[in-house]
């Protein structure tokens, strides 16, 4: 399934700025559609892993201090 910017953004829970700028930098793997205004679609693939690699791990003296 592929999603709007915008629903990319509320999957997230940021704004679409940061979808964009996530597009822009390449953290975040996009698809625009054909034509000069064509749509830009992210694909369900590409938010996971988006979010796996962005997923803070604790290093082991934080986890030894929880």
């Amino acid at each position: 399934m592929f999603h709007t910017r915008d629903e990319a953004a509320g999957i997230l829970r940021v704004h679409v700025r940061t979808v964009d700028r996530l597009i822009a930098d390449g953290l975040l793997k996009a698809s625009k559609g054909p034509g000069k205004n064509g749509a830009v679609r992210i694909a369900d693939e590409a938010l996971a892993d988006y979010v796996e690699r962005s997923t803070l791990v604790p290093t082991e003296s934080e986890a030894a201090a929880s």
